[in-house]
C-alpha cells in the first residue's frame, strides 16, 4: 500500500470515529495515529517521519534499533510502544518545567487517545496486507 492510500484510509477512519464517538481524545488519537504515529515511522524517509520536521530526530534511536515492519508493526503493541516512547520526553519536560500537574490532567484522556492511535495502526496493518 502506498502513502496516499494509507493517508486516505486514515482520513476515513478519523471521520468515522468522529461521527461514531464525538470524543475529542479519540479523534485526536486517530489524527495523531495516521499523521505522526504511523507504523511507518520506523522508516527515516517515510511520510509520517517527514511530518515530524526537525523533531523527526526523536525517532532516530528507534529507527536504528529496529527494522521496517518490526516492533511498530506488531498489532496494538507497536502503537503502545510508540506512545510510551513519546511519553518519556513529555513527562521529563513536564517535570523539569514544574508542570507535573499537567500529567494528572491528561492521564484520563490517555486511554481514549490510545484507542484512536490503535484504530489507525490496525487500519494501516490491514492495508499493508494488500
Amino acid at each position: 500500500m502506498n502513502a496516499n492510500q494509507h493517508d486516505t484510509a486514515g482520513i476515513g477512519v478519523t471521520i468515522g470515529l468522529a461521527l461514531a464517538t464525538q470524543h475529542p481524545a479519540i479523534i485526536a488519537g486517530s489524527l495523531a495515529g495516521f499523521l505522526w504515529l504511523s507504523p511507518d515511522v520506523d522508516l527515516p524517509h517515510s511520510r509520517p517521519s517527514r511530518r515530524w520536521g526537525p523533531l523527526k530526530a526523536i525517532w532516530a534511536p528507534l529507527q536504528a534499533t529496529t527494522h521496517h515492519r518490526g516492533i511498530t508493526h506488531v498489532p496494538v503493541v507497536g502503537a503502545l510502544v510508540m506512545m510510551a516512547y513519546l511519553a518519556v520526553p513529555v513527562a521529563a519536560i513536564a517535570i523539569l518545567s514544574g508542570h507535573v500537574g499537567m500529567l494528572g490532567a491528561i492521564a484520563p484522556l490517555s486511554i481514549p487517545f490510545a484507542f484512536g492511535v490503535i484504530a489507525q495502526q490496525l487500519t494501516h496493518l490491514a492495508l499493508d496486507r494488500f
